[in-house]
């Protein structure tokens, strides 16, 4: 099953790098598949950015996306969005 996150991923990681944020970082909207490593779609300089393309994406946010991740969002409506897409 596949499944959607947005991640962090620091100036030196290899995601930051193939996406041109190797200066600064960037978060990484990615498909998860069990057992496997992620995959990356896209990257941002901004998590609200991030959060908007994904939401855009069919598939079901990760679980441990929705238990872990939602605290780096500070935009309200962008965290009543996911919470919808996630019942």
């Amino acid at each position: 099953m596949k499944t959607k996150t947005i991640e962090y991923s620091y100036p030196t990681s290899p995601n930051a790098k193939s996406f041109g944020f190797n200066d600064t970082g960037c978060w990484t909207v990615e498909y998860n598949y069990f057992n496997k490593i992620p995959e990356p779609v896209k990257a941002f300089e901004d998590i609200r950015d991030a959060v908007e393309f994904a939401l855009n994406l069919p598939e079901k946010w990760n679980h441990c996306f929705l238990r872990f991740g939602l605290e780096h969002i500070k935009d309200e409506k962008l965290l009543n969005a996911i919470r919808l897409q996630s019942q």
